[in-house]
């Protein structure tokens, strides 16, 4: 809603750099950021050295592919339909799309809450009854759309903010950075996810289901203004998609075209230790990864740094405004945890006829997502949620039986959890956080724990990855407030871009957004 049509700012740029002199521009960062500042500068002939400290590009696009060829992600999987910004590059590289089948969208996959075990079209009979609800509260499962979405409609007052938001247009350009906070903006800018909910919901058994349901029980502490910012964003879209073959393939496709143009320079396995902004350039210090001894101080004409702020936090930064340096100490990154198992066996497709969509439980592991890699025919689409954040997007379609001969084996989703239950695992050994996930997995797959089923693991906690130091922002009550507009300011020749350069926070829409606004400033400066 907010964002300009891509072919427009892209022209916009265009015409802002014709006719001016060529630029020495240096880019810390190879992932989607760094990757489209590279190839819409280089594009435009200007000189581009591209810096990355991993050995690979891509950033926390993070795909990952089993011996047997299954794969799963283990950093970004999900498009929105209208976030077009990604769906432009996703065409530039001429890669495929299907459907990606969200969690809730089989109405037999299942939920595991307080010990018992059902499917989400059984889940009003099976598991309502555990909870102590209002008569309100159950009036409002009671009415849902569908049964297998029944439990959702808790979410009812996220929806209905969301249309006092839409209704006022002074407080939607508040909301998206573009005015002055309103009284509602305010106020709900001083509301965690928790807060919001404690205030729209009768009783703490509610919020505690809504909370296990879609795992944001670990993110009460978080904005509400991040989930409305994202539903409003995706207002009436008609789901997600993933890219055929691996979401990495993006990444992979933008650094091929630029990695053999003249003008483009790329440095893998550099690391960056400090940068200091002077008035006419910026300086940094580099060496090889792992090799301190071996560091060099470089300048550079103009620098766009799409460093995270956790891991800016952690070097030595000078030059920069009071404002600048409070948001890098302070801006809220979430913590997230995944694990993936190789199955010799997709028995959640031949015990359950589940196909796509996921699993939510209150163990430590809250989601289990199944691979997507099945043909779902979008004209038997039989309901669509009024929900459209990470939470929400949930459609329903109609079921098919398998009928063709794909191989068997498939890649499984185990866990996909934030926060503290990502911290948690994430304090454990590979093998542990395996072992623990599995026991979960099994509560509703017994399958999953047959001697010999899971062929093989691999799990990422992104606190502990050297290069992001977290999962993606998230940010807190008052982060909006206290630390957006610095987060994005230019710093004379130093820029910044990223999905913490956003409103499109953990997306990699805010990532290519953020980018292409810094793009337009630097090539309007003369």
């Amino acid at each position: 809603m907010y964002d300009q049509d891509v072919k427009q700012i892209i022209a916009n740029i265009e015409s802002a750099d014709a006719g001016t002199p060529r630029k020495r521009i240096t880019i810390l960062g190879a992932g989607m950021a760094g990757l489209v500042a590279a190839y819409e500068l280089s594009r435009l002939g200007h000189h581009i050295t591209l810096i990355d400290a991993q050995d690979k590009i891509g950033g926390r696009v993070k795909t990952h592919r089993f011996k047997n060829g299954d794969y799963h992600e283990l950093g970004a999987m999900r498009i929105p339909k209208t976030h077009y910004f990604t769906r432009y590059y996703i065409d530039k590289c001429g890669l495929k799309l299907r459907k990606f089948i969200n969690h809730h969208d089989d109405p037999d996959s299942f939920y595991f809450i307080r010990g018992i075990r059902t499917t989400h079209k059984d889940a009003v009979k099976e598991l309502v009854p555990k909870f102590q609800l209002s008569d309100r509260e159950l009036s409002m499962i009671k009415n849902a759309d569908t049964e297998s979405t029944a439990l959702l409609a808790l979410l009812a007052p996220l929806g209905e903010a969301v249309n006092e938001i839409l209704s006022d247009r002074e407080s939607l350009d508040a909301l998206f950075g573009k005015g002055p906070l309103t009284e509602l903006i305010r106020k709900l800018e001083s509301q965690t996810i928790y807060d919001f909910l404690r205030e729209h919901l009768d009783t703490e058994e509610a919020i505690e289901l809504v909370g296990a349901i879609t795992g944001l029980e670990v993110w009460w502490d978080k904005a509400i203004t991040m989930l409305l910012r994202d539903e409003i964003v995706q207002h009436d879209s008609s789901g997600l998609d993933e890219i055929v073959g691996g979401l990495d393939l993006l990444p992979k496709g933008i650094f091929s075209l630029l990695k053999d143009r003249d003008n483009v320079v790329i440095e893998l396995n550099t690391e960056i230790h400090s940068i200091n902004n002077e008035a006419s350039k910026v300086q940094f210090t580099s060496s090889p990864r792992g090799k301190k001894e071996e560091i060099v101080c470089r300048d550079a004409d103009y620098l766009i740094c799409t460093i995270p702020f956790a891991v800016l936090r952690r070097m030595e930064v000078t030059g920069l405004s009071v404002g600048k340096m409070r948001a890098i100490r302070n801006l809220t990154y979430a913590s997230s945890t995944k694990v993936l198992f190789s199955c010799r066996e997709r028995f959640w497709e031949s015990n359950y006829e589940i196909i796509g969509s996921g699993s939510q439980q209150d163990s430590i592991n809250r989601q289990i997502y199944y691979p997507s890699d099945r043909e779902i025919d979008e004209s038997q689409l039989l309901a669509k949620s009024s929900l459209n954040t990470v939470t929400g997007q949930y459609m329903q379609y109609k079921k098919r039986k398998i009928t063709d001969t794909t191989p068997k084996s498939g890649a499984l989703v185990g866990s996909y959890c934030w926060g503290s239950d990502a911290r948690r695992l994430g304090s454990l050994s590979h093998k542990d956080r395996a072992k623990v996930v599995l026991d979960a997995v099994g509560e509703i797959h017994p399958e999953a724990l047959e001697s010999g089923m899971i062929l093989n693991s691999v799990s990422i906690f992104w606190d502990e990855f050297d290069w992001t130091s977290g999962a993606f922002c998230f940010m807190k009550p008052k982060d909006f407030e206290l630390y957006y507009q610095d987060t994005i300011k230019p710093e004379g020749k130093l820029l910044f871009a990223g999905e913490h350069c956003s409103l499109d926070q953990g997306w990699i829409q805010g990532a290519i957004s953020s980018t292409l606004n810094a793009v337009l400033h630097l090539v309007e400066q003369h």
